[in-house]
């Protein structure tokens, strides 16, 4: 009996994982980011599986807060 190597889809968790740990900063990328750095590397991957495989695995991104200023000058 033969066995093929991975299958395709497990490839690409594989990648998301070394992408999403290693090329991250903050981890402030959302699924929109992270799929935009798969197609450049040459592999096929929508923005909605990129958010599937994130909410199966319980990854969020983080948001940068925006400046409130808080002093008052008369």
């Amino acid at each position: 009996m033969y066995t093929s190597g991975p299958s395709k889809r497990a490839t690409e968790h594989s990648l998301f994982k070394d992408l999403k740990k290693n090329n991250l900063s903050k981890q402030r990328y959302g699924s929109t980011r992270i799929a935009e750095q798969l197609k450049r590397k040459e592999h096929s991957i929508s923005r909605c599986r990129a958010a599937k495989i994130m909410k199966v695995n319980h990854w969020l991104s983080k948001h940068k807060k925006k400046f409130k200023a808080t002093t008052e000058f008369n």
